[in-house]
């Protein structure tokens, strides 16, 4: 699973086609994990504007399931104009790779609901998820009634070695007796 891919920021049938050669690659065991982004500064650096990420997210995704995995795709979209192009190999999963949505913004929740196969809940506090499935469930429903979507979730950094540098925020190190107190029984 990519976690996440950023899909206002890359051309939608390169990913397509990156995500099906993957998915032939590994016999079909390809999830596509996408998001809308939240680092400025990468926006500053890649485009779109940052205040545009979330529509990109969604064409972006929309592309990522449309006709880019099954044959031929147009799009007349300034950022990305295409015509008659395919993606090969083909994906091995029809009729494409599941899609998840990361995120836990409402947005993130929606878009989750609309098009996503799954959801990879962000910094969602324990306290929060049970709030945040129940939203998701409801848009699903409101969205596309009896479709099923899968709950990921984001397991803690941990590192047994002996870290020289300073670790990110909330990584664990110790041995492995330590590490196993913190994970929840």
């Amino acid at each position: 699973m990519s976690h996440v891919y950023i899909a206002a920021q890359r051309h939608p049938l390169r990913a397509a086609k990156e995500f099906a050669t993957l998915d032939a690659l590994s016999g079909g065991r390809v999830i596509i994990g996408v998001g809308a982004g939240h680092v400025n500064e990468e926006f500053d650096l890649f485009g779109p504007p940052f205040e545009e990420r979330g529509a990109g997210a969604g064409r972006g995704h929309r592309r990522l399931g449309g006709r880019a995995h099954r044959g031929v795709s147009d799009s007349s979209r300034p950022r990305w104009p295409a015509s008659d192009l395919s993606v090969s190999p083909r994906a091995v999963q029809q009729p494409r790779p599941p899609i998840w949505v990361g995120g836990s913004s409402r947005a993130a929740l929606r878009r989750a609901a609309q098009r996503g196969d799954g959801w990879l809940p962000q910094t969602v506090r324990r306290s929060d998820m049970r709030d945040q499935v129940a939203q998701l469930k409801e848009l699903r429903q409101d969205l596309r009634a009896g479709a099923p979507i899968e709950i990921g979730a984001l397991g803690a950094c941990s590192t047994s070695a002996r870290p020289d540098h300073e670790l990110p925020r909330g990584t664990v190190s110790g041995g492995s007796d330590r590490i196993a107190r913190t994970w929840p029984s």
